[in-house]
């Protein structure tokens, strides 16, 4: 009976720490955590141009391989990240970054609309542009490397980037007849 009730104690206890953690914050807290965040913490941006004759060819927008690093004063720490933006006009914007099987209109729209997608020699090029952009990543090792290919279905275009479960994974162009491209998508369940 005592297990009982201290395992009762506990869990009360839990559940008032909890809900004295869940409470609101005042806009005068809100402001003084946000104040002192960002005194403490510097952002420096390091950019280079991604050009190379592939996405010339392939795509109108201009890219660029951007490195964030985040400096924190006080713990003496700093961490990086590299993202890809595009330059539209005159506002930059981040590159889409595909996680699932999607629609991806953003690419689709900085395509070189003269660029024409009827010939392997055409995909090993837009391959190319596509390495630059979105690089294989072999954190892991190599596995999605080795699975990287270029396959031709119809009208379709599947540039494999990789394994997901039992299913390959990567870019998918449809064009029409002519080799215009009608849309670009990502695919995490490519057929072996």
């Amino acid at each position: 009976m005592k297990s009982i009730i201290a395992l009762f104690t506990i869990i009360l206890s839990a559940g008032i720490f909890q809900t004295a953690l869940a409470q609101p914050l005042t806009a005068e807290e809100k402001k003084g955590i946000q104040r002192t965040i960002v005194n403490n913490i510097k952002i420096k941006t390091k950019a280079r141009v991604l050009d190379n004759s592939a996405i010339k060819k392939t795509f109108s927008a201009k890219f660029y391989d951007v490195t964030i690093t985040q400096h924190d004063i006080e713990e003496v720490s700093s961490s990086s990240q590299n993202r890809t933006l595009v330059k539209q006009g005159n506002k930059f914007i981040y590159l889409e970054s595909p996680t699932t099987n999607e629609p991806l209109p953003k690419l689709f729209s900085m395509l070189n609309k003269q660029f024409m997608l009827r010939t392997h020699k055409d995909a090993q090029v837009l391959e190319e542009a596509l390495d630059t952009l979105y690089p294989i990543s072999t954190s892991f090792g190599t596995k999605d490397l080795d699975k990287k290919e270029i396959r031709q279905e119809g009208n379709q275009w599947f540039f494999i980037r990789g394994e997901f479960f039992d299913n390959l994974m990567g870019f998918v162009f449809n064009t029409d007849a002519s080799g215009q491209i009608q849309s670009v998508s990502y695919s995490l369940s490519i057929g072996r």
